[in-house]
């Protein structure tokens, strides 16, 4: 006798009209084609920003320090690592590897005017959270080896004439320096918009390093998404330090003895406004250097352009380059190390 053969549906089948994930609330979220339930979607971010930082190869126990700018990216990162800290009710001897972070910001209003009245919102949030927070200003990378950080050239024509007229400024200045004219005086001689992104990101990078250390932090937390990720990978390789990938876009050890985690590299932008949306989280709204600019402005911006409007099309694009360079491996431990941007040159 024939038995007409049953068909064993997979615990993973999608239900139409349901939650992807748990099967069974209707959906209001949809991601790459994915459609989700509200609990079912925080719960997937904060699933990806926790197996994300458990690979890290810092000590357990070790205090974190929290990038914060207050930008939509930041601000879904500090959410997120207060509720990975936070005691879990159902299990109070479950310990977190890392149980301590504080927070730092860094004040760019030397730089851009827009950011003068950033700080007293910054303090305002992470007071909310009840958390230890440090303000620096972006021009106390003069105060500890100044004439070091200016001597050493980072590839850039821009930026090596900058150095130069920059030391002799130092030096005809050398007993009383004002600090915040001495930057804007330095991005002054940079005639790209390039060169003036890239030497306020290493300089803010630089002053982030120089507090985690001065505060005991072991590691230092990126809000780094999966599209900058894609964005950096593009705009990085435009500009020659392909070399650096793997220290500019995934978690590194090489920023002198403090780690760089970059836990939210697996979500998307995208992700993090709907993240902030559903958690009703405040932000702080600034401009950059190419706000209101066009895509052709620079590197980065016009990089970014490029992965944006990709992304429009083909939803796929970000996670696919992203994925793709968490792959590379490079030579890059091998170098000599940069003063400036804590990288390790590449005409060495």
């Amino acid at each position: 006798m024939d038995e007409t053969p049953k068909t064993k549906l997979s615990g993973r089948a999608l239900k139409p009209g349901m939650c992807n994930k748990c099967k069974v609330e209707t959906p209001s979220i949809i991601v790459k084609r994915a459609e989700f339930c509200r609990s079912c979607f925080l719960d997937s971010v904060g699933h990806r920003f926790r197996g994300n930082l458990s690979k890290s190869s810092i000590p357990e126990g070790s205090k974190l320090m929290v990038a914060f700018s207050g930008g939509p990216s930041s601000r879904a990162l500090l959410q997120t690592m207060n509720d990975y800290c936070r005691v879990d009710p159902e299990n109070s001897r479950k310990k977190r590897k890392f149980p301590e972070f504080c927070v730092c910001y860094v004040d760019q209003s030397s730089i851009l005017d827009s950011h003068a009245s950033d700080a007293s919102k910054i303090t305002a949030i992470v007071n909310s959270y009840q958390r230890e927070l440090f303000i620096v200003s972006l021009e106390v990378v003069f105060e500890e080896h100044a004439p070091a950080l200016l001597k050493t050239h980072i590839g850039v024509d821009d930026t090596i004439s900058a150095s130069s007229s920059f030391n002799i400024e130092l030096e005809k200045n050398a007993k009383k320096v004002d600090s915040r004219l001495l930057v804007q005086q330095m991005f002054g001689t940079l005639s790209s918009m390039t060169s003036k992104e890239d030497l306020l990101h290493y300089l803010t990078l630089h002053t982030l390093v120089r507090e985690a250390k001065a505060q005991g932090c072991a590691g230092i937390l990126l809000g780094d998404t999966a599209t900058s990720v894609a964005i950096n990978v593009i705009s990085n390789t435009c500009k020659g330090r392909g070399l650096s990938l793997p220290a500019d876009i995934m978690d590194s050890e090489w920023y002198q003895d403090v780690h760089i985690l970059r836990p939210m590299r697996d979500i998307l932008s995208k992700e993090i406004g709907i993240f902030n949306r559903l958690s009703k989280l405040e932000t702080v709204a600034h401009s950059s250097l190419t706000t209101f600019m066009a895509p052709k402005a620079s590197i980065s911006r016009l990089s970014q352009d490029f992965i944006v409007g990709l992304e429009k099309e083909f939803p796929a694009t970000v996670s696919t380059v992203a994925r793709t360079a968490f792959k590379i491996q490079t030579n890059h431990l091998s170098k000599k190390q940069c003063p400036l941007c804590e990288g390790y040159d590449q005409l060495d």
